[in-house]
């Protein structure tokens, strides 16, 4: 899986994610992706088929409208909530309302499945009028569970989801815990609360979880252990939101699990999942192993 990021930040966030089945999507257009004609994947992106937007803040749907312009085949999956909330603002979104799927907050966890992919929606709590994680399926061995923008998330949602092929999570580490606030404001006081932004504690909590849940999906199935164990170790984490500071912190954290944790850069990059499994984590700056 290739995942190319335009930027990771309050600044705006878009990801454009390739399968190696050549399947792409988008997720959030919070950043002009369409910017460089130049790029080599300019053509791509003006066929890529569904954008999944995560909620409706500018810095994850400033680009949104655009992008739907130049692209005239894209369908966009988002919360009910939040596309009322963009209709309010434009009208152009409620003019072109067919190039939507939209799902009310109340139903997240509903499952979404065409011939490409299977998408569950999953509720995260934010400061916005609906915020949703996604959960996608490939069928072909690749899935992708991305999180981000989450104060709070009730894990009662993964109940039904079956982890056991999950390869790739991109989910927010926003700021370390241990970190004393700069000074006191409403914006801070809100990152850090249950409609905010995850900490770094949160991300590793939720992160643990999951770990856990992928070991008990895969012996549901009958699947041994010695090949758990390569799953585990073939799971790779991209951290969204991070600065480089704490990415580095996380060297002397005591994390549990052996796992691969990517740092998403602020001014985007381009990553491949497939090498970051098979290097060791001294050989790149922004890959570590956990110990």
């Amino acid at each position: 899986m290739y995942i190319k990021s335009y930027g990771s930040s309050s600044k705006g966030n878009a990801y454009y994610i390739v399968t190696n089945q050549a399947k792409r999507i988008i997720i959030d257009l919070g950043l002009d992706v369409l910017k460089n004609k130049q790029s080599p994947h300019y053509e791509h992106l003006l066929n890529v088929d569904y954008v999944f937007i995560s909620h409706e803040h500018v810095d994850h749907t400033r680009h949104l409208k655009k992008f739907l312009e130049n692209n005239l085949k894209a369908k966009v999956h988002i919360a009910q909530e939040s596309f009322e909330k963009l209709c309010s603002k434009d009208k152009w979104f409620w003019l072109n309302k067919a190039r939507f799927f939209w799902t009310p907050l109340e139903k997240a966890g509903a499952i979404w499945t065409n011939k490409d992919f299977q998408v569950t929606s999953i509720k995260v709590e934010h400061n916005s009028k609906a915020n949703f994680g996604y959960f996608i399926d490939f069928y072909n061995g690749e899935n992708i569970l991305y999180i981000t923008d989450c104060g709070s998330i009730n894990l009662g949602q993964f109940k039904n989801l079956d982890f056991k092929d999950l390869k790739t999570i991109m989910i927010e580490s926003n700021y370390d815990d241990e970190r004393e606030p700069t000074a006191f404001s409403i914006k801070e006081e809100t990152q850090r609360s249950m409609v905010g932004h995850f900490s770094y504690k949160q991300s590793m909590k939720l992160i643990s979880f999951i770990f856990n849940k992928i070991k008990d999906d895969a012996k549901n199935y009958g699947i041994k252990d010695a090949s758990i164990i390569e799953k585990l170790l073939s799971l790779n984490v991209f951290l969204i939101h991070t600065s480089a500071k704490d990415f580095n912190s996380l060297k002397n954290k005591d994390i549990k699990q052996n796992l691969n944790f990517i740092r998403i850069a602020e001014k985007g990059g381009e990553y491949n999942a497939n090498y970051y499994r098979k290097r060791s984590w001294d050989k790149t700056k922004e890959f570590i192993k956990a110990p």
